[in-house]
């Protein structure tokens, strides 16, 4: 048995540069409880994890709240960070397979984001987002991967963590009569490259290939269309349209199960709603 307690504070500074404008920081403490594993006859204790964020950002809208607009940047310090693993403690022998939460003893992740939405017209719209990450293990000396081995991540990636990020979309809309309006929506989603898994982060040391444990980046477009009237509503849509050969990650199965990832096929579908 075991117990766990924290206080976590929150404090927020704003100030109002313009009646639409404003610019803040914060600071703020995150908290995640430890626990146990129970495996192989073993019972392990994992440390509580915890982190401190600092942000500082601006935010506002011009041209009458038809542009809305906000930039931010922070710095994120983890102690005793919980990370997932699992692993065969006899490389021969799939029935020993153990799952565990290890605690990487510091990381940190520091990165700026910025994003746009305005109304161009009454048919128009845009949003933008752009973001930038920079993550990373600053002293993880001890995570046990493949085999029960012992490896050294400090100072590499954190997974899952691209270091750019983008997203766009334009949006129509136009009354075809007093009661049916038309509306579309195109959108790109694109991100760089990142280590899936710990596997991933650790591809070097263990003398892994990059795939499937590093996903590369991509860039996907999303259609979507439809009318709308009084309470019917009949929409069509296409995700990932041209096709991108593209997967968002990896996970670790033993035996026969290999390596999984998630492939992201184009998906066409169509849609009929009615609110009574």
């Amino acid at each position: 048995s075991a117990s766990f307690d924290d206080f976590s504070p929150r404090f927020v500074v704003r100030y109002d540069l313009a009646d639409n404008t404003n610019i803040y920081a914060t600071v703020s403490k995150g908290y995640k409880a430890g626990g146990v594993d129970i495996n192989s006859g073993q019972v392990l204790e994992f440390d509580p994890e915890t982190l401190w964020n600092y942000e500082i950002g601006l935010k506002g809208s011009a041209a009458g709240g038809s542009v809305f607009y906000s930039l931010s940047a922070f710095y994120l310090d983890w102690k005793d960070l919980q990370v997932q693993t699992n692993f065969l403690l006899d490389p021969t022998d799939i029935s020993s397979a153990v799952e565990r939460t290890l605690n990487a003893a510091s990381a940190s992740s520091m990165g700026f984001e910025a994003e746009l939405q305005a109304q161009l017209s009454d048919a128009f719209g845009i949003q933008l987002a752009v973001g930038y990450l920079d993550a990373e293990f600053d002293d993880f000396l001890d995570a046990v991967l493949a085999g029960g081995n012992a490896v050294d991540l400090s100072d590499m990636r954190l997974p899952k963590t691209p270091k750019f990020t983008f997203s766009g979309a334009v949006d129509y809309t136009v009354p075809l009569t007093d009661d049916m309006d038309f509306y579309s929506r195109a959108e790109v989603n694109s991100r760089s490259s990142a280590p899936g898994d710990l596997e991933g982060v650790a591809a070097g040391p263990l003398n892994l290939p990059s795939f499937p444990y590093n996903p590369d980046g991509y860039t996907v477009v999303n259609l979507r269309a439809g009318v709308e009237m009084n309470s019917l509503e009949i929409a069509a849509w296409i995700e990932n349209l041209f096709g991108e050969d593209y997967y968002t990650g990896t996970q670790d199965n033993f035996g026969l199960g290999g390596i999984r990832i998630r492939p992201h096929p184009t998906i066409w579908g169509a849609s009929v709603k009615y609110k009574f």
